[in-house]
Order: structure tokens, then sequence, then C-alpha cells
């Protein structure tokens, strides 16, 4: 998943941490999930402190990779110095990977802001202690581990459908509608999709090994639960979707400049539970230009599973910092 992508952290990350992280938000009427919550609270802060420690400067034409005196000798034009980090969030990979010390920065952050909120309410010691603690985890432990082994990225992101920070369009359950189809059977179903640039991907026949889409495929969306009756099946429009076209986002190349892959085209899975696992129903990607798609019978459940874009490289923020 890239950071992006969807809200990446949930009650149960911060749970596997500290045990009475929810007890004690619930006690304290503190919100954690929801959009005015401790966690989205966490990933803000944690994104806009990534952005600061990876501002470089230079001319109007730096690219970040020449040295400040070739720099000022080729393109000094006389034009306003910029600020630019070197990667975008986007390009992030927070969840999918063995070893994401990002992730569990965000998770020490979050867990440090809930303490706080419960301390500014209460006054306990307690709280106050916890909050120090979790402060010093972060400057001496988490932080410090993201310095040093950098962060996970892609270097040619594919944002999800729907993705909740990119201007993606929307996926809801609008999306997901029933038509007729005799001989089906009634269930409830969780429908997924996501992206695919055909330049990258190679086909589900090559399983989820390592490497086996070559970082074709983007994360799934949103699951949308859908109770189907006997004798209709799983129709899924796309239409209000807007899939990547390869080009920046014009409202970040003041940030930076990222060329992502292109949505080329689109494939559907389908589950009976939110959290998977989900099954490909589509033999071969749908084209980007084909908005809806009808399943001719009950899903398929069993086979190929979305094998989303992994990480390319860790960039360590000392190699991505440029200081004149």
């Amino acid at each position: 998943m890239l950071w992006t992508d969807a809200q990446f952290l949930t009650s149960a990350d911060l749970l596997r941490v500290d045990s009475e992280s929810t007890e004690v938000a619930a006690a304290e009427s503190t919100p954690i999930d929801i959009d005015a919550g401790i966690i989205p609270l966490a990933i803000e802060e944690c994104g806009t402190e990534l952005y600061v420690q990876l501002q470089r400067f230079g001319g109007l034409l730096s690219n970040g990779q020449l040295s400040s005196a070739h720099l000022q000798a080729v393109f000094n034009t006389g034009s306003s110095g910029v600020n630019r980090t070197r990667i975008l969030l986007s390009q992030i990979v927070v969840d999918g990977t063995n070893i994401n010390v990002v992730k569990t920065w965000v998770t020490y952050k979050a867990l440090r802001l809930l303490y706080r909120d419960c301390f500014a309410r209460t006054k306990a010691d307690r709280f106050v202690k916890k909050m120090e603690q979790y402060d010093k985890d972060i400057r001496t432990r988490h932080w410090p581990y993201v310095m040093a082994m950098g962060l996970p990225i892609v270097e040619k992101p594919l944002s999800c459908p729907g993705a909740i920070l990119e201007r993606s369009g929307s996926w809801d359950d609008s999306n997901v509608t029933i038509v007729s189809q005799v001989g089906t059977r009634a269930a409830t179903y969780f429908v997924v999709i996501t992206y695919v640039d055909n330049s990258q991907y190679l086909g589900p026949q090559y399983g989820n090994g390592p490497g086996a889409a070559n970082n074709g495929e983007s994360f799934t969306s949103k699951p949308i639960q859908k109770v189907v009756s006997a004798d209709t099946a799983l129709k899924i429009d796309i239409t209000s979707l807007y899939p990547p076209n390869g080009q920046p986002d014009s409202g970040q190349t003041a940030l930076s400049v990222s060329y992502p892959l292109t949505a080329t085209g689109w494939n559907v899975y389908v589950g009976t539970s939110d959290t998977g696992p989900f099954y490909l129903q589509n033999n071969t990607p749908l084209p980007i230009s084909t908005k809806t798609y009808s399943l001719a019978s009950d899903p398929v459940l069993s086979g190929n599973r979305p094998n989303p874009q992994f990480v390319e490289l860790f960039l360590t923020l000392q190699d991505s910092m440029q200081r004149g």
C-alpha cells in the first residue's frame, strides 16, 4: 500500500504496541479511526515532517542530483530559489513489506498523540508518563531507524482506485450494483478492484511471487460489501474514478515531480471477507476505456490474487537531503 492510497493505520496497529490504547481512548472519549481522530492526525503530521526533512534547496531547474557548485555554475539564471522534496508521499510504501520502520514510526506518533490528548483532558500523571515514554521511543529508536534504513519507495507509483489522498475520483457502494443473472446463488461478497499498467504488468499466470507482476498493479480499492440474491450477479462501474494517466499531478509539482505509471487496465477481485483473500474474476485486464463489468456467474473464490506494488529501494534521508 502506498502512503496516499488509504488510511494505513488502524486501532489494531495501536493495540499491537499498547494493549490498553483502545480501552483508554474509549474511556476518555478520544476518537481514533474517524476523520477527526488520532490516527489521521498522526499520518498528517508525519507526512509533513517527512516533507520538511526531504526539502532540498536549489535553482528552479535543480533536480537534486548535482552538487551545489555545479548548480551554481550551470543553473543560476537569476531566478528565485525553490524548495522541492526529492520524493512524494505517493511513492512511499507503508504496508506489505516485511520490515517497515516508517509504519512503526507513525504508530508510535499516534500513541504519543493519544496520551497527549488524554493528559490534556484529565491531567493524570500516568498519561503524561506514557506520552513521555512514547516521545522518548520516537526520538531514540524509531526516528533513528527511519533515518538509518530509509524510506521504502517505488520510483513510479500507481495509486489505487479511490486513493484517499489523491485526486482519484470516488469509489463507494454506488460503484457496485446487482444485475439479473440466472443460475447464481444467494451470498454476501466483498469487491475490490486494482489498476494495472500493461507496460509493467505481466499477468496473473505468474502467481504472487516476488516481482511476478513487475510492479505494474496497484493496491486494492476499499472493499465494497454486496448482498447478492439468487439469480443476480455483481456489476462494477468505474465511471466515477479518475485513473492515473502517467502525468505528474499539477497540484504536487511545487513539492516534487514524479511521473506515475499509467492505468491502462483494471482488474476485479471478489472475496467473502473485507480483509480477503480476494480472487481475480477477469482473465485479462479490462481496458481502462471499459467502464463497467458484470460477472456472468457466481464469483470465482480461488486462484489468482492481487500482486500490488512492492518496495523497489530504500531511500535514506541523508542521501535525500541537499543543503545549500
